[in-house]
């Protein structure tokens, strides 16, 4: 990560950088750098320009003209993190261009406030982090010591990524039961210690592509037999009375707004690897959704409103002051 963020804080100050410069000066090859900029233009956005083997930015200002706010703020914290814990993504990075993206971030400060919930501080385990690093990087096998609710488990899986997801760090990780693959994402608060197995693995495809992918901390790998994994639509229908919010915010990346009724409601479709990671959203928008399809996922909601429904019925009342109250 060190290599991107020194590439982009020279695009950002327009400068035209040479692939094979580029190369030689991280000691590395032609085709890393050409990854590296892929990610670049995959992660800002088409706003780069390759005249044979020089690369330089269409939009010099890539705070100004790039990045929303909220990226911004998520930049932010994730530097932070980053400085405090000593990890790859800064820690090489270049004094002045870290002065210079730190400043310019500063300035949006005065413009912005975001009310977020806090990042997961990770600046007291600085080693762990950079053992998952090399974990991952080098696609070594590791052997994972967790704790949970008291209860300690072990795993042997194969790390693709760290993920930021909903304020916290997890590792991705394919887990194989009787030959079978499926999804290890751990908790790195929870992780107790890595071990490398001494194996070494070679990434699949399939599942690096599911990592990009995955939406929630819900989701599920399920391979197919083509080396594509199991998604599916959801497809439901918002309420007037709240169609404005799914219509100014995506709520998971894949939600698409498909149409718009004569009442008011909103047909809105989703594509997950598991119909339990709309749960909590649907939880949170009951009794203003209906679901279309799949059957499965209205049926899991229905027993959860029963099963809460059930539960309140048989809550004794309550006393307040003298007054009964139910």
């Amino acid at each position: 990560m060190n290599r991107v963020s020194t590439i982009v804080a020279r695009l950002n100050e327009g400068k035209r950088l040479s692939t094979a410069s580029l190369a030689a000066e991280f000691e590395t090859s032609d085709r890393t750098i050409r990854r590296d900029i892929a990610l670049i233009k995959e992660v800002f956005g088409e706003f780069l320009i390759n005249d044979n083997g020089m690369i330089y930015a269409i939009q010099k200002e890539l705070l100004d003209n790039v990045l929303t706010p909220d990226e911004i703020s998520l930049l932010k914290g994730a530097l932070g993190l980053a400085e405090r814990g000593g990890l790859s993504l800064t820690k090489k990075m270049d004094k002045k261009e870290r002065e210079k993206l730190t400043g310019k971030i500063s300035e949006y400060e005065r413009l912005y406030t975001f009310k977020t919930r806090p990042f997961e501080e990770f600046n007291s385990r600085p080693e762990l982090f950079r053992e998952l690093e090399r974990a991952v990087k080098f696609h070594q096998e590791i052997r994972i010591d967790y704790l949970r609710d008291g209860e300690a488990s072990v795993f042997i899986a194969r790390p693709y990524s760290i993920v930021f997801l909903n304020e916290n760090f997890y590792l991705a990780s394919e887990l194989f039961h009787e030959g079978i693959p499926s999804l290890l994402l751990s908790r790195v608060a929870m992780i107790q210690s890595i071990e490398s197995t001494g194996e070494l693995f070679r990434p699949d495809p399939s599942f690096l592509k599911f990592v990009e992918r995955f939406q929630t901390s819900w989701a599920k790998y399920y391979p197919k037999a083509d080396g594509t994994f199991d998604e599916r639509e959801v497809k439901l229908q918002i309420s007037g009375e709240v169609a404005r919010y799914f219509k100014l915010k995506k709520f998971l990346p894949s939600q698409k707004v498909v149409s718009h009724l004569d009442d008011g409601d909103i047909i809105v479709t989703y594509t997950v690897t598991s119909v339990w990671e709309m749960v909590p959203l649907c939880r949170q928008w009951l009794p203003h959704i209906q679901v279309h399809y799949p059957r499965s996922l209205r049926e899991i909601l229905l027993r959860e409103a029963q099963a809460a429904v059930e539960k309140l019925r048989q809550q004794p009342a309550r006393t307040y002051g003298g007054c009964k109250r139910g």
